[in-house]
């Protein structure tokens, strides 16, 4: 109990502001936190392996995004054959008013059992390529292209008890800057995740009430509801506090492993509208 209170403990000490791109958000996410957390594994514990394509596009009236409206990733998880070790890879595609964001990932999680009581810890190595379009930069003294490597790392907690799902996670722990001129021209947010839920199952229907709580510098907030209807179809609700912005995701699965999810977000005080879509397999 005290190493984990002191791994706690230092998640805390090494989030601290950093300038750069905040970390992509994607509002499909509750029946797999494994993009905000490492230590969480797909929801379906009866399927051993999951691969998805995710897409977010950006529905923008900016010059920003005229270029480059969407990102994607692509990732596959996989349990071991005792079911108490997990493992992911994958690639995500972010792109930039004048770069491009390419990186691929991979981490591996464990879980023990204590009782009802599951602990689990998980841990995510990534490099990020970005492709820096200088003749996109407003002021460059370069021309052409720029490619920079970035390594980063991410952690997690996750513990869950019958319907009781709570999780902390800490994103690109290293945020290493990408140096010009002596200069930081850009560097990943670090960024703290904290996940609370309950899984109420009333007959044919399981309701969870949930929590996202994030840091980065500044304090984010998603408060929602996710639904499961007969086993396959799928609803939820997420109110992101600080962008005053509403998601709204319908979704199912297929009795042959297929999965789809699609969400819709816009907000009360931004024209900013996001489509986000996730195909997925289990088997």
């Amino acid at each position: 109990m005290k190493r984990l209170i002191i791994v706690i403990s230092c998640f805390f000490v090494v989030i601290v502001d950093s300038f750069c791109q905040n970390l992509l958000k994607q509002n499909i996410y509750y029946d797999d936190m494994n993009y905000y957390n490492p230590a969480a594994s797909f929801y379906d514990t009866s399927r051993q392996y999951y691969a998805s394509f995710y897409t977010k596009y950006k529905f923008l009236n900016s010059p920003v995004y005229a270029e480059k409206p969407y990102d994607f990733s692509v990732s596959f998880q996989g349990r071991t054959q005792n079911t108490s070790g997990h493992y992911t890879a994958g690639y995500l595609y972010d792109g930039y008013s004048f770069f491009d964001r390419h990186s691929l990932y991979g981490g591996y999680g464990y879980k023990w059992d204590f009782g009802e009581h599951r602990l689990s810890i998980g841990a995510r190595a990534t490099l990020n390529f970005d492709a820096i379009c200088w003749d996109k930069f407003s002021g460059a003294h370069y021309i052409g292209q720029q490619l920079f490597v970035m390594p980063d790392i991410d952690l997690g907690l996750y513990y869950q008890w019958k319907g009781l799902n709570l999780g902390i996670s800490a994103r690109n722990l290293l945020a290493i800057g990408e140096r010009v001129d002596g200069n930081v021209l850009l560097r990943s947010r670090r960024t703290l995740f904290t996940n609370l839920s309950y899984d109420f199952y009333l007959s044919e229907i399981m309701l969870a009430p949930h929590l996202l709580l994030s840091y980065d510098g500044e304090i984010g907030l998603d408060i929602g509801i996710f639904g499961r209807l007969f086993e396959y179809g799928k609803f939820s609700y997420i109110f992101r506090v600080k962008e005053l912005r509403h998601v709204i995701l319908l979704g199912g699965d297929i009795p042959c492993g297929l999965t789809l999810d699609i969400a819709f977000d816009f907000s009360n005080t931004a024209r900013d509208k996001h489509l986000d879509v996730r195909i997925g397999y289990k088997f």
